[in-house]
């Protein structure tokens, strides 16, 4: 009997420890499952777009955590270079997020347009401080279930002249642009030239209110009293209509009407969109 009851006693005290190591062990599940951290994540919306001073629209992205907005050229999505000022943005939804671009981007100005790649990055180093460096692995790309980088390829374009070489004057005094693309609404102002052929912007010699949109043959006319020299080219340049009252107010140094680019010179500054040629003029009959 005594035999049974030491047995007994032997079953109930393995029992226990099973009992107590599997408590212990399902201890160690819990606590390593709430040391899982969640994978980023991160919808975009982004069309092609024609865009305004060198800044690209985003129409919606969506992220479960703080992220950047980068973008970069085409061809160099695996690169730590991005060719806009990263955009930060909190955990949630955004609409119409407006991302500059810097003088590294590649806008050539072709009539097909430029390629460039939006990525969203998580903010995962020091908040609101982008950190990304293709090494670390902080504030990484972030990627989809099957393990791709979240990017959307667009096209942009920019507003756009075209006029033809030794061109007639109207009866009117006036040029004539074959082909005018104009994102915003604004002006083409008219600049006529130095002695040695290049643009001269003290001399404006003429302006026309534009409205948004794509024009075909039309036409800029000269200020009131100016004659125009055979053979001399003129300069157009494209303006913003900044505030928004059908004035032109432009002024060098001024914060109104400012000139409309697209792409960087090579002084890493906005290009001025002038006429689709070599000289960004055209020349007068």
């Amino acid at each position: 009997m005594k035999k049974l009851s030491r047995m007994h006693s032997k079953i109930l005290f393995y029992l226990s420890m099973v009992i107590l190591m599997g408590g212990f062990a399902g201890c160690s599940d819990d606590d390593d499952v709430g040391d899982v951290t969640p994978q980023p994540t991160a919808t975009l919306t982004v069309q092609d777009q024609s865009i305004s001073q060198n800044r690209v629209i985003i129409q919606t992205v969506t992220v479960g955590q703080d992220s950047w907005i980068v973008i970069r050229n085409s061809g160099e999505e695996t690169s730590a270079n991005i060719v806009s000022e990263p955009v930060f943005i909190e955990a949630g939804t955004h609409t119409n997020v407006v991302v500059p671009l810097t003088n590294t981007a590649n806008l050539a100005g072709n009539a097909a347009g430029d390629e460039l790649v939006v990525m969203i990055h998580a903010d995962t180093g020091t908040r609101g401080t982008y950190d990304y460096n293709a090494q670390s692995g902080t504030d990484s790309p972030i990627r989809n279930s099957g393990g791709t980088d979240i990017a959307e390829t667009i096209t942009v374009t920019g507003s756009s002249l075209t006029a033809a070489d030794d061109q007639v004057v109207t009866a009117n005094n006036e040029v004539t642009f074959s082909s005018v693309n104009m994102v915003n609404a604004g002006w083409i102002a008219l600049y006529g030239q130095n002695e040695d052929g290049t643009i001269n912007e003290d001399d404006l010699i003429g302006v026309q209110y534009v409205e948004a949109g794509e024009h075909e043959n039309f036409l800029v006319p000269f200020n009131e009293g100016y004659v125009f020299v055979p053979g001399s080219t003129v300069y157009p340049r494209i303006y913003m209509d900044d505030p928004d009252d059908q004035e032109f107010t432009y002024v060098a140094g001024g914060e109104e009407d400012l000139p409309e680019t697209y792409g960087f010179d090579d002084a890493g500054q906005g290009r001025f969109i002038g006429n689709t040629s070599t000289t960004g003029g055209f020349t007068l009959q």
